[in-house]
């Protein structure tokens, strides 16, 4: 919107990142103290937790400040939204709303469940096909179906297979890291490698000669978004005062997806998204164990459970997963990086 003031430059960037991060410093005492009335004698902590005891009274939805402060920024410093661009914002949008009504759920409605898997998994399609689709008739992406593979350096035509592949790539991605959000700070520390990891593709690595524009506007949602995790995690850090809940990690999942499916790198989310899919398969592994065999394998699912009641304390957990996130993120840029 301020092109005349911004152009081009890092300016940009800088303030997409500062807005939430102040927006959260400045306000986010009293959005504490508010979401604590607002949830005043219910439940927003789950039983089968050991530690309960030590999260009660601290309130939930910090995702709703947090997609709050991202869109104001966002809207205030992209450089002119396109259609295709508009698009994956709305369906990043959707994503949080389907968080905040699970979170709504199961805090006021006394609903552990939320919203069905049937249902929520219909919805996550059908905004993911829309977004697809869009990008399939964009003149900008002549390429939309096709796949970057890294280490090999070939595009893979995946023709309309790549509908389901986008499917599972963004609805996956948003519920892995709803899975990984379980201790204080854990999805932020997770995270923020993995965004300054595609930040560095963007700027680096993906070729947009022709959709400057476009690209700018990717590498400023990613700003906003780092802003405002980083301003989240002030208040979400060991011992936590607010949670994002599902609004907020079912938001950064998805924004994670569009971000790599926008930059033509999909499959080096793998990499980069190690901790978010290692705590996916443990879930995996549980449910079918036990269905199967009526065994667990873990502890506890996901995995960051496993290894608490294996006796690691919260803090150590969330130091080991972030250094592992930081690891690998850097590695899926590096490999990028050498073709």
């Amino acid at each position: 919107m301020l092109n005349s003031i911004f152009g081009t430059g890092y300016l940009r960037f800088i303030v997409a990142f500062c807005i939430p991060l102040l927006s959260w410093l400045f306000l986010g005492k009293k959005i504490i103290k508010f979401f604590r009335k607002w949830q005043k004698g219910h439940d927003t902590v789950r039983e089968y937790l050991e530690h309960k005891e030590t999260k009660d009274g601290v309130p939930t939805c910090g995702g709703i400040p947090m997609y709050v402060f991202m869109m104001l920024s966002f809207a205030i410093c992209c450089s002119g939204l396109d259609i295709e661009f508009g698009i994956g914002i709305t369906l990043i949008s959707v994503f949080f709303l389907l968080g905040f009504f699970d979170d709504y759920m199961k805090i006021f409605v006394n609903n552990t469940k939320g919203l069905s898997g049937k249902c929520k998994f219909g919805i996550e399609c059908l905004v993911s096909v829309i977004f697809v689709m869009a990008l399939s008739h964009s003149l900008k992406y002549t390429n939309a179906f096709s796949v970057f593979v890294p280490i090999f350096n070939v595009d893979l035509d995946f023709g309309y297979w790549y509908i389901p592949f986008a499917i599972f790539i963004i609805s996956g991605s948003a519920n892995a890291f709803n899975l990984t959000d379980g201790l204080d700070g854990l999805v932020s520390f997770v995270t923020m490698p993995i965004l300054i990891a595609l930040f560095l593709v963007g700027l680096f690595i993906t070729d947009f000669s022709i959709m400057r524009e476009q690209l700018i506007d990717v590498l400023t949602y990613i700003s906003a978004l780092l802003g405002t995790i980083v301003g989240f995690l002030y208040f979400n850090k060991y011992p936590a005062k607010i949670f994002m809940g599902d609004s907020g990690s079912l938001m950064i999942g998805a924004s994670v997806a569009v971000i790599a499916t926008l930059l033509k790198h999909e499959l080096i989310l793998g990499i980069m998204c190690i901790i978010p899919i290692i705590e996916t398969v443990s879930v995996i592994i549980q449910v079918g164990s036990f269905k199967l065999y009526k065994r667990r394998v873990f502890l506890m699912a996901p995995i960051h459970h496993h290894f608490e009641k294996k006796g690691y304390s919260e803090t150590k957990v969330v130091k080991i997963f972030s250094l592992v996130s930081f690891v690998f993120s850097m590695l899926g840029f590096l490999i990028l990086l050498m073709k």
